[in-house]
């Protein structure tokens, strides 16, 4: 269906300042009329992804708190990894790790085969640092030592999907 001829399609052929201030004239019209559009579309794309927001928010909840159940249940059981039919649950061990809480107090308090020499500058040897740690269980100044902790993760396990056995 077509749209009636605005009054400045009308008279396009021939402008004369008249025509000339009818065609302003729907411009501006029209201008507001996209801005009116404009301001309809980002109310309701503002409405919709308030709405995202809250159902992501919501449905994110409940995965977090099944999967605090299932990672209770996995390490309730003497096993690492448990099979499931619609996935795998796994405990497996992190790494230790080491933080330098203080490089000057480490630096002035540690013996040399802790740290490495880049030239003109002395720096931590993490590495070694963490070595020396589980070797002696002493830890020196200036060092934060993290314990390894075991952590969950689960798979979920799709239609036709192969699992890492070769099992379907």
């Amino acid at each position: 269906m077509n749209e009636p001829m605005t009054e400045s399609e009308v008279f396009f052929t021939e402008f004369d300042a008249l025509k000339a201030d009818l065609a302003l004239k729907d411009i501006a019209r029209l201008t507001e009329e996209l801005e009116q559009a404009n301001r309809v579309a980002d109310e309701e794309t503002a409405f919709i992804e308030e709405y995202r927001r809250r159902e992501v928010e919501r449905i994110q909840k409940q995965i977090d708190w099944q999967a605090r159940n299932l990672e209770a249940y996995a390490r309730s059981t003497d096993s690492k990894t448990v099979r499931l039919p619609h996935g795998i649950l796994k405990l497996r061990q992190g790494r230790d790790k080491v933080e330098i809480e203080d490089k000057e107090e480490f630096l002035r308090s540690s013996n040399e085969d802790l740290v490495r020499t880049v030239p003109e500058s002395k720096q931590p040897d993490l590495a070694r640092v963490l070595g020396h740690i589980r070797g002696t269980g002493e830890i020196p100044p200036g060092i934060r030592f993290i314990p390894a902790q075991v952590n969950f993760s689960y798979k979920l396990t799709k239609k036709g999907e192969i699992d890492e056995d070769g099992d379907e």
